[in-house]
């Protein structure tokens, strides 16, 4: 299987790296970053709180919010170029995926962020923030699982591809 930068194998290994790394730095956000804002919104000043949370938030950018526009990015190009192996309806259940964590993201989690930056903590905010923001760690979670099945199903075709004598495989195409 030779991968070529726009074959429908490289494609899709991007997407399924994107999408396992940002997975894993989508969790630690926020069940680490998150449980921290609780502890030290209770214990720092607004003022300071709101100081913290900018300086620390500039790092979700590069390291969360870009890879995952690019694992986005690359699962939209799996519509137009997806290997055989993987199944259409996962393309679709992954993406209604992605629609559900940036709609909560854009209505719910940004906003309370913001009102962090403004220096309005509260342990109210903060629950609402952790309440909401279960809609989007359950479509990441659902996401995740979808991957996983795309990817069982990718490399088990792989694997045949691999152990098969090219002579079996034409002519199973015929």
């Amino acid at each position: 299987m030779e991968i070529k930068p726009h074959s429908p194998y490289g494609v899709f290994l991007t997407y399924l790296l994107l999408t396992f790394y940002c997975f894993g730095a989508g969790m630690m956000n926020e069940f680490v970053e998150y449980l921290s804002y609780a502890d030290l919104g209770r214990s720092f000043p607004p003022a300071d709180f709101a100081r913290w949370h900018q300086a620390t938030s500039q790092n979700v950018l590069p390291f969360l919010v870009l890879p995952i526009l690019l694992g986005n990015i690359a699962l939209i190009a799996l519509f137009f170029n997806r290997p055989a192996s993987v199944p259409r309806w996962t393309l679709w259940v992954a993406l209604a995926c992605v629609v559900a964590a940036w709609t909560s993201t854009i209505l719910f989690q940004a906003p309370i962020e913001q009102q962090f930056d403004e220096g309005h903590y509260s342990p109210a905010l903060m629950a609402r923030l952790w309440q909401t923001d279960w809609i989007r760690k359950m479509a990441f979670l659902v996401e995740i699982g979808v991957v996983i099945y795309m990817a069982v199903c990718f490399f088990k075709q792989a694997t045949v591809r691999l152990t098969t004598p090219d002579s079996v495989l034409l002519s199973q195409a015929r």
